[in-house]
């Protein structure tokens, strides 16, 4: 694996070649947690090599402690959400995803792409594909106070009785299901996708619709669309006086999470198929010359 091609050329070298797993430098997380600096593998690795990735993580184990409570694996933006739940129950840690985050920073990134292209966002529909009821419901709330109308594809017909119910009670909003997802994909302007293995139904959506994809799947075979937008990148400035020289100043949503940052006000940026854009840019490039939202 390459460290410095795609998004990891936009993360810290956290784990550098070394010739045995050592801890390089102990900081503090905004909460007052440390947070352990480690350098694990002696040479670069396949995630995607089971043999490989065992020894990687024998590495971890060694420098765990019983105070550590999760980890960030440097590149692991571009693991597939199986590798990252091996690691997790291998290591019997948790790893920061940083679903949460992204989830949490939807409504930022969607108000600022509608007043760039001065549409009202609470006459969108957003689209939202995942199999997850609790994400669903967590999604859910963060949005339903901007956005006019939901549509959920990927619950069972118990699970979305209770999603149903649930959100009617917590937002006030009703959720639409649709029984043919594909015949009326062309509807939506905003999806937002956690599920793997969908990619018929992305060729259906209107080109110029904004699509969240934080499956972490991939998709060797989308043309003639705009790039993905995969995750959220965000400006970092070092507390005062805290030593954090091996962190870039753009870090993803996962190191986002791990280094328990809560107050950021600047621009998200997003991270969309190997590049960084700012919302204009992206919109720019993609969406605005190219048809309206």
């Amino acid at each position: 694996m390459d460290y410095k091609k795609g998004i990891n050329k936009f993360l810290p070298d956290f784990f550098i070649p070394k010739i045995k797993p050592r801890i390089i430098q102990c900081i503090k997380r905004e909460d007052g947690e440390d947070i352990l600096v480690t350098g694990i593998n002696i040479k670069p690795i396949d995630f995607n090599n089971r043999d490989d990735l065992d020894k990687y993580l024998q590495g971890i184990k060694e420098v765990l402690t019983e105070e550590v409570n999760g980890i960030y694996i440097e590149g692991q933006e571009g693991f597939n959400r199986d590798i990252l739940k091996y690691i997790e129950d291998s290591v019997n840690v948790k790893v920061f995803y940083g679903e949460d985050t992204k989830i949490k920073y939807l409504p930022t990134v969607m108000k600022k792409a509608c007043s760039i292209l001065k549409e009202n966002l609470q006459e969108k529909e957003v689209l939202i594909l995942d199999d997850n009821i609790n994400r669903i419901k967590e999604t859910i709330k963060e949005i339903s106070g901007y956005v006019g109308y939901i549509t959920v594809v990927g619950l069972d017909e118990d699970e979305q009785n209770d999603l149903y119910d649930y959100i009617l009670e917590e937002t006030g909003i009703s959720i639409f299901y649709p029984f043919d997802i594909g015949k009326i994909a062309e509807n939506y302007s905003i999806i937002i996708n956690f599920m793997t293995n969908i990619e018929d139904l992305l060729r259906k959506f209107k080109r110029q619709s904004f699509i969240f994809d934080f499956s972490q799947g991939k998709y060797e075979s989308l043309k003639n669309r705009p790039p993905l937008i995969q995750d959220f990148f965000f400006n970092f400035s070092p507390i005062k006086g805290e030593n954090y020289n091996i962190i870039n100043a753009k870090i993803s949503s996962s190191l986002f999470a791990a280094l328990s940052l809560t107050q950021y006000k600047e621009d998200v940026l997003l991270y969309a198929e190997g590049k960084g854009y700012s919302i204009r840019n992206y919109i720019d490039n993609y969406i605005k010359f190219k048809g309206r939202f």
